[in-house]
């Protein structure tokens, strides 16, 4: 593709060589570069792409995307932007067509709870006959092949390869797990969401963000920027839980049409009553004047809270109620997610990814209203 037609969106401070150049691929890892590839410069948090620049043409490559000082040799062509890594989520929507405007794409954000939502939702999407795609801590699934996960939420670049693979192999609805790395660093600035999901926030790398609010900003960006952007127009595009304060506040500052859900206070999507046993959950779902009873081999508060978030999504999406009650009846289990390992007639033992003190707080309260006797945890 022309190096004119790959830049279309993207501001250029500096040019020299040849805009019309044939780029024949793109890459941010110089060792993947091979001749006329493009070599996106970008200062990384642990690397600075400008110091493989060398080892970059030294393979072949005859573009250069930079934001520092940089001359090129006879026969390269150089561009300076102001963001590199900003620069390359336009690389790669122009590169693979924008495939994101082919899917219903749909965001799961927050601290807890994202990767059993994506589950659930596949899950129900599944039920109503969709061929669904899935980007998640646990692996990236679609055309019935489940691949390594490097990263909840893939680089941009590797964003827009994925979709426009899933588009290739028939996909029409892909659920995404969006982390707040994911939002700060811009890799999901050039997707089209159809919808995005709240389902909380609690402490949890701190050690990126600084702070609390640092880290809130972060998820809100996404509802507030990356979501009404995508060109996508839909009369429900948030889902909140309206039970957590910051899901509150993140009502109160983001004006967006979108349902709410939870338990406690008043919400669009709410379930009572409901009986949580060793075995799963029973309960009426309430929504738009309908009930729906569902019974979910899902354990736990946390996880009610989950079938909710899904539900929500799936009724922002026209999904009817018959393949909601379908989806969520026939998810077994979430890997790592109170994943019970322990058979019949064994003392019960459950295996669980919790990483935070709230994460690990509400996996022993739900575990706590079961327990007939000693619970022994190990965690580390």
């Amino acid at each position: 593709m022309r190096l004119s037609l790959l830049m279309r969106g993207s501001e250029a401070l500096g040019f020299s060589g040849n805009p019309d150049g044939e780029v024949a691929s793109i890459c941010y890892d110089s060792r993947q570069c091979g001749q006329g590839s493009l070599f996106v410069a970008i200062s990384g948090l642990k690397e600075d792409g400008h110091t493989f620049i060398a080892d970059a043409l030294a393979r072949g490559a005859r573009f250069i995307i930079h934001e520092r000082e940089f001359l090129p040799p006879a026969g390269v062509t150089a561009v300076r932007v102001r963001d590199s890594r900003r620069c390359l989520g336009v690389l790669g929507k122009n590169f693979f067509g924008d495939p994101s405007a082919a899917l219903r794409l749909i965001a799961i954000v927050g601290t807890n709870g994202k990767t059993t939502v994506t589950y659930l939702l596949e899950s129900i999407l599944r039920a109503a006959g969709h061929n669904v795609g899935v980007l998640g801590t646990i692996n990236y699934r679609f055309g019935g092949n489940s691949f390594p996960a490097p990263n909840t939420t893939p680089e941009s670049f590797e964003m827009q390869r994925i979709l426009r693979e899933m588009t290739n192999h028939g996909v029409t609805h892909c659920v995404a797990e969006v982390s707040s790395h994911a939002i700060d660093l811009r890799r999901v600035d050039d997707c089209a969401f159809d919808l995005g999901v709240f389902t909380n926030l609690t402490q949890d790398h701190l050690d990126y963000h600084g702070t609390i609010e640092t880290y809130y900003q972060a998820k809100k960006r996404f509802f507030s920027e990356v979501l009404p952007t995508g060109g996508k127009s839909h009369q429900q595009r948030m889902i909140v839980n309206n039970d957590d304060p910051w899901g509150q506040r993140l009502l109160e500052e983001v004006i967006a049409g979108g349902l709410t859900y939870g338990l406690e206070n008043s919400c669009n999507v709410s379930a009572s009553p409901f009986h949580l046993t060793p075995n799963g959950s029973d309960a009426i779902l309430h929504f738009g004047g309908e009930r729906l009873a569902i019974s979910s081999h899902l354990l736990g508060r946390f996880n009610l809270y989950n079938i909710l978030a899904a539900a929500a999504a799936a009724l922002a999406l026209d999904i009817p109620g018959r393949f909601i009650r379908e989806g969520i009846e026939a998810m077994i289990l979430v890997p790592g997610r109170l994943e019970k390992v322990s058979t019949a007639g064994q003392p019960a033992v459950f295996v669980d990814y919790a990483h935070t003190d709230d994460a690990l707080r509400r996996v022993l309260q739900n575990l706590s209203e079961f327990c007939m006797g000693n619970m022994i945890t190990v965690f580390g």
